[in-house]
């Protein structure tokens, strides 16, 4: 037994280059030695060295797994007033937010000639699904949502309103969204109150009948904030009728007013609805998390050569939209 004493270990690090010079280099190598048989042996444990640690949680919180942290699916409604010229703010608004599932009112796409439009509004990871208005200038309704989802839209028909509904199927939650927008009432399409009050009471009867509760986001411009409002009581009394409750409490109109609703039967599954004022429109932006899991996040990766730029045409964008900026 020896107490640090020095010893002398002969091993074989590595062997000589090239294809035929294959001589093991022997290599010397001087430790001290504390009752230790060799250095080299990988199970070796200095228990002298070892310390201690005592665990301070209580007995519940230790060995306890890892819960999922994005039970947190957050939902955004924004009425844009055009999406022309907005991709940018659009894009950052949805990736900054980390949204699972946007609808865009007042889109203002048209049924064709806007397919760039919608290409260049839609994130990397994201997929547009648009309904685009059908006369007038105004109108549209673009649902976008993460690519990870599993997603079935579909439109309805009504003449007061345009409306789509959104189901989601995700790891057995399963909810329904009815995005909704009322364009102003004019002497061009001589929408009255009481028929799209009529119209609106026949969706819910639709959904009473399915017994099934979506929640109803969109557009109303109904000043839900005048309460005294004789066209803001008829709608109360029907959403009272279906056990139905509008809960946004706060201007979303920089006039305001409350335009745009959130309207569900459980107030309690809707977490941290917020109003923010987002310079892209006359409105604000709507959003609010449900305590169902977010999709996985995927990587994606893109790869663009530099042979398939046309630098021509690159150069002259480039010149178009130095134009563009505001000199003071």
């Amino acid at each position: 037994m020896c107490t640090s004493v020095k010893k002398r270990y002969i091993y074989n690090r590595s062997k000589l280059g090239g294809a035929r010079k294959e001589k093991k280099i022997d290599i010397i190598v001087d430790i001290l030695c504390d009752q230790v048989k060799s250095p080299f042996t990988k199970k070796h444990i200095d228990h002298q060295n070892l310390k201690t640690i005592v665990d301070a949680r209580p007995a519940s919180a230790r060995n306890v797994p890892r819960s999922h942290p994005s039970f947190n699916f957050k939902v955004l409604l924004l009425n844009v007033q055009s999406s022309r010229n907005k991709s940018t703010l659009l894009i950052d608004l949805i990736e900054q937010s980390n949204t699972d599932v946007a609808f865009f009112v007042e889109t203002w796409l048209r049924p064709t000639g806007d397919e760039v439009t919608v290409s260049d509004l839609t994130p990397q990871t994201y997929t547009t699904v648009s309904f685009p208005r059908v006369n007038g200038t105004v109108g549209g309704i673009s649902i976008l949502h993460k690519k990870a989802l599993n997603v079935t839209c579909n439109i309805f028909s009504f003449k007061t309103f345009e409306c789509c509904e959104c189901k989601i199927t995700n790891k057995g939650h399963n909810p329904s969204f009815v995005c909704l927008y009322r364009p102003p009432p004019n002497t061009k399409n001589k929408i009255t109150v009481k028929d799209f009050v009529a119209e609106f009471q026949n969706l819910l009867e639709t959904y009473a009948i399915k017994k099934s509760r979506p929640i109803i986001l969109g557009v109303f411009i109904l000043q839900f904030d005048k309460s005294d409002n004789v066209d803001v009581i008829s709608i109360q009394e029907v959403l009272t009728t279906y056990r139905l409750k509008q809960i946004l409490s706060v201007p979303t109109h920089n006039k305001s007013h409350i335009l745009d609703w959130v309207i569900t039967e459980d107030e309690e599954i809707i977490k941290d609805l917020q109003v923010t004022g987002k310079c892209v429109s006359n409105n604000f932006v709507v959003s609010f998390q449900l305590d169902i899991q977010k999709p996985p996040r995927k990587k994606w990766t893109v790869v663009s050569g530099s042979k398939d730029i046309d630098h021509a045409k690159l150069s002259i964008d480039l010149s178009n939209k130095v134009k563009e900026i505001p000199i003071d």
